[in-house]
């Protein structure tokens, strides 16, 4: 897959967002069901195939080329042992989506999950999409060393965690922002990446 194929996907992957999210924010409005169906299905079919997405390595102090390599045949840690590997945006810390998330709750209250399909659809977006990205984003230990997680990575997970009614997540989540907070602030309340004036 070369470098037109995947900046092809990624077009592709942020118009379908934003058009769940147009669909579930209308649906949500008027409680009008012809708007829940095509956006579970979209969301269902991003579940479908989220597991095999190709993995992105954004290296060091470099916007462009992005190295891509296939996810299908290796493991994400074959890859590269750092957050900058990813599968939905660019760096593994941004891979919980949460305009996807914000779609997925405004459809909620939809009927169409009580329906075989739609019971089927929501065990697979939870688990095949939103679990994979929360899977990947949490798959490399935490260095407390730079202002990714705290600003990105946690806000997303606590908003998932929420979302999902996963309150362990939220647990676990809570404890690593309470530790950054402990630990990355100097004594005067500033914080610990000083650098002269």
């Amino acid at each position: 897959m070369g470098i037109k194929s995947i900046c092809a996907l990624r077009k592709a992957k942020n118009y379908l967002t934003q058009r769940i999210l147009d669909l579930a924010t209308l649906h949500q409005a008027t409680g009008d069901e012809h708007f829940a169906r095509p956006a579970v299905l979209i969301l269902s079919e991003f579940a479908r195939v989220f597991p095999g997405y190709p993995a992105v390595f954004d290296g060091e102090w470099m916007d462009l080329p992005v190295r891509f390599v296939s996810y299908n045949g290796l493991t994400l840690e074959a890859l590269h042992h750092n957050d900058r590997t990813a599968r939905w945006e660019y760096w593994s810390v941004m891979d919980v989506s949460t305009e996807l998330l914000t779609a997925y709750e405004r459809l909620r209250n939809s009927s169409y999950w009580k329906t075989d399909e739609g019971g089927d659809a929501a065990i697979r977006i939870e688990r095949d999409l939103f679990g994979e990205q929360i899977k990947h984003s949490l798959r490399f230990p935490e260095t407390y060393t730079g202002n990714m997680s705290i600003t990105v990575k946690w806000p997303s997970l606590l908003y998932a965690a929420r979302v999902l009614q996963q309150s362990s997540l939220f647990h676990e989540t809570l404890r690593k922002v309470e530790h950054f907070l402990d630990t990355a602030f100097l004594y005067d309340g500033g914080w610990w990446e000083t650098s002269p004036s």
